[in-house]
């Protein structure tokens, strides 16, 4: 709702936000493995919906508080004792998650300003170190874990990136190649009928809404026609999104030019999805 507000100016979207909001509270006491998406949904929410008159000041003060505790505590954990050793793993990705977003939804909120500017060194240091070793492990797309933790991790990946390059414009997708290898992956890792292989993959998981954000992902970033097939036409994928917006987002129409013609050249190949 608050994306919605920003993007028409009506305001009755970003009363619905703000009465979730004023009703809720961040998860508090889970494990930051999960609840670092919820951290990234209000930092999100937070952001849009500064400069709207009904955000008042209080609520806003509450949920930085509540942000910043998040991500205080997150960053006071073993995990980022030394942030340069933080690992291209589906835990330590998602960690740093927690606080990236919390953080740069936060600067230049006056209660919170110099802890987010405190923090923005480690968290950097911690990203700078994951991108490079992205670069050594799998700069052709694959993954070194299961599919499942595959996802897992370039889920948060992809967002941490377009949140650089938001905030700070810096692209790490136009300087390590894992991002751009994303729908290849897929390829590789999927049957011709959508069945996950099982090829150094002992867990056999099965697909999920964590998919469509890393082909979204693909398909608004590098217009890839297969990741684009995938969402729109396989029906190997789940219609329900990790995070809802990034389906407006990441799959407005106009990124789908070209698909006819790619399904066309599908049909007349054949076995493509294996071929490929």
């Amino acid at each position: 709702m608050g994306a919605s507000w920003r993007l028409t100016g009506k305001d009755a979207f970003a009363e619905q936000a703000l009465a979730v909001m004023q009703n809720g509270h961040i998860t508090k006491g889970g494990k930051p493995s999960h609840s670092w998406l919820d951290y990234a949904r209000w930092s999100l929410a937070f952001d849009w919906l500064l400069g709207y008159e009904g955000f008042d000041r209080s609520l806003q003060d509450r949920i930085a508080h509540e942000l910043t505790d998040g991500a205080a505590a997150m960053l006071a954990g073993p995990s980022f004792a030394d942030p340069g050793q933080l690992s291209y793993h589906n835990y330590d990705v998602r960690y740093l998650s927690l606080p990236f977003f919390a953080a740069a939804a936060l600067e230049g909120h006056s209660d919170c300003d110099e802890r987010c500017k405190a923090w923005r060194p480690k968290l950097t240091q911690g990203f700078a170190n994951i991108l490079e070793t992205t670069e050594l492990v799998s700069p052709d797309g694959s993954y070194h874990e299961s599919l499942d933790y595959m996802r897992i991790t370039w889920a948060s990946l992809v967002l941490l990136a377009e949140l650089e390059r938001t905030v700070n414009g810096v692209d790490p997708a136009q300087h390590y190649s894992v991002f751009r290898n994303i729908g290849n992956t897929y390829l590789y890792k999927l049957l011709p009928d959508g069945t996950p292989s099982r090829e150094g993959d002992n867990e056999y998981p099965v697909l999920d809404g964590r998919d469509t954000a890393l082909l979204g992902y693909a398909v608004n970033r590098f217009k890839d026609p297969y990741s684009a097939w995938f969402l729109r036409k396989s029906g190997f994928f789940s219609k329900q999104w990790v995070i809802p917006v990034l389906e407006f987002l990441w799959t407005i129409q106009r990124l789908f030019r070209g698909i006819q013609r790619w399904q066309v050249n599908l049909s007349c190949r054949g076995n493509a999805t294996s071929q490929a």
